[in-house]
Formats: C-alpha cells, sequence, structure tokens
C-alpha cells in the first residue's frame, strides 16, 4: 500500500491520467505473473513426462518474458508523464528483449548439449532481468501516481510522516540530479542517502531526519520542478 496516497489527497490534485498509474502498476505485475504462466504452458503443451515438462518450461522462460519487455517499451513510450523525473527508457526495453532472446536461445543449445546447469543459470538470469525491468516500471509509475501537480495546502499545514521505502528510489535520482551523493541510485536506503537526506532537509528548513519523508518528497519534487523549469535553478 502506497503511505503517501492518505496525505496527498490533501495536498495534491489527480487527473485520471495519473490515477490510471496504479493500475497500470498492478497490470506490470500481472503480465510478469502471465510471462511466468506462460512457460509453463508451452512446456505442459509440448511435453508429456514431467522431467521434459520442467526442461521445456525453463527453455521457454526467456522467450515468454518478452511480454515484459513489450509491456514495459509501452510505458515508456506512452507514459512520458512530464510531473515526475523518473522514466523507463525507451532503450532498456528493448536491449532486455535481445538479452532474453540470446538466452532463450543458448537455453535451446544447452538442452542438446546436456548441461542442465547452464540451463537453470540462462533461465535464472532471464527472470531476474525481468524482475528487476518490473521493478522499475513500478517505480515509474509509483512516482507519476502519487506526483505533486498542484498543492491546494501550504506544506507546513500538513503534519509530515514516513513516505514508505517505495519513494526511496525516485528520491535517490532527484537527490543525485541536484548535485547530492546518494552512493548509488539502488532504492536501498544506505548511510550516504541518509546524509543526503539530511542535507536536502535542512536547506528546504524540514526536520532532518534523514529518511524519506511526505514533505520531503514533496520539496524535492518542488526542486526537481524548478530545476527543470527554463531560466530557473533550484539550488
Amino acid at each position: 500500500m502506497n503511505r503517501l496516497d492518505s496525505v496527498s489527497r490533501r495536498l495534491m490534485v489527480r487527473p485520471p491520467r495519473l490515477r490510471a498509474a496504479r493500475y497500470l502498476r498492478g497490470g506490470t505485475w500481472s503480465v510478469f505473473g502471465l510471462a511466468l504462466l506462460g512457460a509453463v504452458g508451452l512446456g505442459l503443451h509440448m511435453e508429456a513426462d514431467p522431467t521434459d515438462v520442467a526442461v521445456r518450461t525453463l527453455v521457454e522462460l526467456p522467450l515468454t518474458l518478452l511480454l515484459l519487455d513489450l509491456w514495459a517499451l509501452g510505458i515508456a513510450l506512452f507514459r512520458q508523464s512530464q510531473r515526475t523525473p523518473l522514466r523507463v527508457p525507451v532503450k532498456t526495453p528493448p536491449i532486455l528483449a535481445v538479452f532474453h532472446l540470446g538466452l532463450w536461445a543458448g537455453g535451446i543449445y544447452a538442452v542438446r548439449g546436456g548441461v542442465a546447469a547452464l540451463l537453470g543459470l540462462l533461465a535464472l538470469l532471464a527472470l531476474g532481468a525481468a524482475f528487476l525491468e518490473a521493478r522499475l516500471v513500478n517505480r515509474v509509475l509509483i512516482s507519476e501516481d502519487t506526483a505533486a501537480v498542484g498543492q491546494t495546502e501550504a506544506p507546513e499545514a500538513v503534519p509530515d510522516r514516513p513516505a514508505g521505502p517505495e519513494h526511496v528510489y525516485e528520491a535517490q535520482v532527484i537527490l543525485h540530479n541536484l548535485g547530492y551523493d546518494v552512493g548509488g541510485i539502488d532504492g536501498e536506503m544506505k548511510e550516504a542517502c541518509r546524509d543526503a537526506l539530511r542535507q536536502f532537509q535542512i536547506v528546504c528548513g524540514l526536520q532532518p531526519s534523514g529518511e524519506v519523508t511526505v514533505l520531503t518528497m514533496l520539496a524535492l519534487r518542488n526542486r526537481w520542478s524548478a530545476r527543470e523549469a527554463p531560466g530557473r535553478d533550484s539550488r
């Protein structure tokens, strides 16, 4: 559950296009699950012996994960929101699609060569790449869904509260773009990221907790918006 929503309802207006992002987030994981079921379905359809079914499922998994690559490409092409700094890079899904096709071809040769360990490794790599892709799409859509598009109250009038770990990635991206050292953009709350948050919170007159909070996210997005506006400087 997105813990920014309950406060952001009082802070911002949500156009229908932004509300659609939450449904697309669910759709992302549904497509991921459908790709997994597709691999199992192909295994059951093409083989009868349980061992052969398992092998065929692993072989076809990278191919069915192309469905997620197509979904992510659609998000990248048609959800280029200007209200959030997060984007799905258009080149990422095609690169992963080629990667998945390569793993699929490698799986076929692994089966022909009788190298079961290699087949398992290739399937694991395909699954891992797809999971990271789904997480990236999910983070972008969370950012879009909760983007500040029109404050209706002064931030000082709203009690601060944790925004949730799902916003760490976006906070890192904005802080990095503003010139802060976050110790890497990975969605993990590390000490370097906490230090960067404290520095930013002090500059903005917020409680320097070093945590991602609702008011911190609003301030970050406002600074990013000011930085993106022509002729304006956010620092």
